[in-house]
């Protein structure tokens, strides 16, 4: 799976679980579950502490028109056997953003350079499904 998250790509692989697995199931299942959190706020990603699973943790917001109140999802990826993640931050900005006041929002909103601390990434793109092994 490969999301773009503004300022970061992560993609990952996904294990089946046994043979009897329908993987073209699956990902039909797993996109039409995802492909609700696109312009939501990717709070964390990361493998959970026993890094088996992989999660994304998300704050999903509606129109306010909806009256739908704000949730904070996890979507876990159980049996991930690998996840890459990668920098889309401009490698010309990255000269201007190792300051350490840029990781907290209130040092380095005013400062040249990529603000790291605002502790959330906007999910923006296209994000296709795991590939089941």
């Amino acid at each position: 799976m490969q999301a773009r998250i503004s300022g970061h790509r992560v993609s990952m692989a996904v294990a089946r679980r046994s043979s009897s697995d329908r993987p073209e199931t699956a990902q039909r299942s797993q996109k039409r579950n995802l492909d609700g959190i696109f312009d939501q706020a990717l709070l964390h990603h990361g493998f959970v502490d026993h890094v088996r699973d992989y999660q994304l943790v998300i704050h999903a917001t509606a129109d306010p028109t909806t009256a739908t109140a704000p949730t904070t999802l996890r979507y876990l990826f159980r049996h991930c056997v690998q996840a890459h993640c990668a920098t889309t931050v401009p490698v010309g900005t990255w000269p201007d953003s190792l300051d350490d006041r840029l990781i907290t929002y209130e040092t380095g909103v005013d400062l040249d350079g990529y603000v790291w601390g605002d502790n959330w990434r906007m999910l923006t793109s296209t994000m296709p499904c795991p590939r089941l092994a």
